[in-house]
């Protein structure tokens, strides 16, 4: 395994943070454009980047994630709904 030591760059625009990597590193990890990159922390102040070969696994993650969030999405609209019915109820008695 290769080492590199890469400083962060900053956008003069936009303030983001850039982590300028050379062919030569590219080409040593086997990482191109398009690939998932996993960040992993040494725990040492250093961070080890790694291609994720199993982007099956990444897309299932994902997937499962989206469909959470959307079955809390659809509570939360229900949720809304009974207090939409409330409020309609509330007012057709003050009539």
């Amino acid at each position: 395994m290769r080492n590199w030591i890469v400083t962060l760059e900053e956008d003069p625009v936009t303030g983001d943070l850039i982590l300028p990597l050379s062919d030569e590193m590219l080409e040593g990890t086997g990482i191109k454009l398009g690939d998932i990159v996993v960040w992993d922390d040494n725990k040492d102040g250093t961070w080890s980047l790694k291609k994720k070969d199993d982007v099956c696994d990444y897309a299932d993650t994902a997937i499962e994630h989206y469909m959470k969030r959307c079955l809390t999405l659809e509570e939360e609209v229900e949720q809304l709904k009974e207090r939409i019915k409330r409020l309609e109820w509330s007012l057709e008695e003050k009539d």
